[in-house]
């Protein structure tokens, strides 16, 4: 995920490139977007308000470098650093269904 001042973008690497969408959403100070990633180890998904954005199909590559929140890793330098709040962060040991993504949004 990649954030500006204005807008939040997802993309899923595959190793061979990436799957993604540009602006996806419109951010606006003070407004809280719920964002969800899914894997099954076939396929990758990416919500924002329980709206599917992007998904990309077959095996995802994986590097020994850190898992960054809230910013990406570029050369192993932290680049793009969100400038908000990360709250309730949450990593499940199954994929969550459509409904489940739902229920979490609208909490």
């Amino acid at each position: 995920m990649c954030f500006n001042a204005t807008a939040l973008s997802v993309a899923i690497s595959d190793g061979n490139g990436s799957a993604g969408s540009n602006n996806v959403i419109v951010l606006s100070p003070g407004v809280f977007r719920h964002v969800a990633l899914t894997w099954d180890k076939v396929n990758a998904e990416a919500y924002i308000d329980a709206n599917p954005v992007v998904a990309v199909t077959g095996a995802l590559s994986f590097t020994s470098q850190d898992l960054v929140i809230g910013a990406d890793l570029d050369n192993n330098m932290v680049a793009a650093p969100f400038v908000g709040l990360i709250d309730d962060l949450r990593f499940y040991d199954r994929t969550l269904s459509v409904d489940e993504i739902h229920q979490l949004a609208s909490q």
